[in-house]
């Protein structure tokens, strides 16, 4: 009676540990593909095992709220100072040199004919020293990257004919910043933030979704979208630009699931320090090996997933943008 006993307990115990390795991540409401645009099939078959968009985003700065934003003095290296900017009177006796050492933001403000500095302002007191050392507008760069050209350097005048030389880092500033604050076209967006520590467990957005996107957009649409490359209170947002997907291995589980295990490498678009000229953004790109598995159904529709590398998206977005609007629609013409 004992050893039968046992013998109950120890299947016992094997059936609760199988039920455990088998379990499968189907994504919830949050991680639904079909959330995002162009999504036309879960269909492992039908997607394709590699892509890259037609689009090859710019390498931009994020502009970091410690150093003042856009409205940082790059080539000084400082902050604009929020209670000694340059007076009209002040600007007129500067040279095109000089001048072009200011932050984008008060340049900004002299195209706007503002001598009272509205833009500079704002972003001085909205990035003050204190601010999380990562955060900028890292969403905003990388939208940009994903919808306009690299801008040229340029020479403009404003309405009191002072000329105000715009260097590329200049014209990606204003593209980044309105896309980070002004743009409010529809948002689409698959998983959820995670606020944890870097180390902390993170499901993050589920990879069957992570897949079918990555197949429906890049695969099929040739269309880039963005994602957080970092689980944990951190954000970093980049344009994805192509992707190539292996089975490494195949395996039924319960109720006709198949599951695969999938490495894929995604190439993404980059960061880079402020620059006057344009340059080469693919020589910036980096890439990230995932590997995740993928739940099948009877039909091979992809149904979920769960993540095999520590390392993983958070959430993925995409934004459209129909032009600069009001006094910004100036820039439209610059890209």
């Amino acid at each position: 009676m004992k050893i039968l006993i046992l013998n109950v307990l120890l299947i016992g115990s094997m059936i609760h540990f199988n039920l455990f390795a088998i379990e499968r991540k189907s994504w919830d409401s949050y991680n639904n593909p079909f959330l995002f645009p162009d999504v036309q099939t879960t269909s492992f078959e039908l997607l394709p095992k590699s892509g890259a968009t037609t689009w090859v985003p710019w390498a931009g700065y994020h502009w970091p709220g410690q150093k003042g934003g856009i409205a940082l003095r790059w080539k000084e290296g400082k902050r604009a100072p929020f209670n000694q900017l340059k007076s009209y009177e002040q600007i007129q006796l500067l040279s095109e040199n000089e001048i072009d050492r200011l932050s984008p933001a008060e340049k900004l403000d002299l195209l706007f004919g503002d001598y009272n500095y509205s833009v500079t302002k704002w972003v001085l007191k909205n990035n003050p020293y204190n601010s999380v050392k990562w955060a900028g507008i890292c969403e905003g760069t990388a939208l940009a990257s994903m919808h306009l050209n690299q801008p040229e350097k340029i020479r403009m005048r404003n309405q009191y004919n002072q000329i105000i030389p715009l260097n590329v880092s200049d014209l990606k500033a204003y593209a980044s910043w309105y896309m980070a604050r002004m743009n409010k076209e529809r948002l689409y967006f698959i998983g959820l933030r995670c606020n944890k520590r870097f180390n902390d467990p993170c499901t993050d957005v589920n990879p069957g979704a992570f897949h079918v996107v990555l197949g429906n957009l890049i695969g099929l649409k040739k269309k880039t979208f963005l994602m957080d490359d970092t689980k944990g209170a951190a954000v970093w947002n980049y344009p994805i630009y192509s992707y190539k997907s292996k089975v490494l291995k195949r395996s039924w589980i319960n109720n006709g699931i198949e599951r695969l295990q999938i490495e894929t490498k995604v190439v993404f678009g980059g960061s880079v320090l402020p620059h006057d000229n344009k340059i080469d953004s693919k020589r910036f790109m980096r890439q990230r090996i995932f590997q995740y598995n993928l739940d099948l159904d009877y039909q091979g529709n992809i149904i979920g997933g769960n993540w095999l590398s520590q390392r993983h998206p958070d959430f993925l977005w995409y934004r459209p943008f129909s032009g600069f609007k009001g006094k910004y629609s100036f820039l439209n013409d610059l890209y």
